[in-house]
């Protein structure tokens, strides 16, 4: 969850940037109409492959950051036949 805010994804991506964490896609949902409520709005990033340390590392600076309003879940993704495009 993170604040419905300009910037707020331009800092999570340099973030993965300075990590060496390329992102495949991103997916941030529009806010409840009870924003006031909400403690912010879902966002959803896809990486490349990427080192496991280097990803924790990330986390936690994503995680400190002042406009994230809960803390990051890593789901690894598994491609075991991956097909071309």
């Amino acid at each position: 969850m993170a604040e419905d805010a300009p910037g707020v994804l331009g800092q999570v991506s340099a973030i993965l940037g300075e990590h060496r964490i390329s992102i495949r896609s991103v997916l941030q949902h529009e806010p409840a109409e009870d924003q006031e409520q909400t403690p912010g709005v879902p966002v959803i990033i896809t990486t490349h492959r990427a080192q496991e340390g280097e990803v924790r590392a990330a986390l936690a600076k994503v995680d400190a950051l002042k406009v994230v309003r809960g803390r990051t879940v890593c789901i690894p993704i598994v491609d075991e036949h991956p097909e071309p495009l």
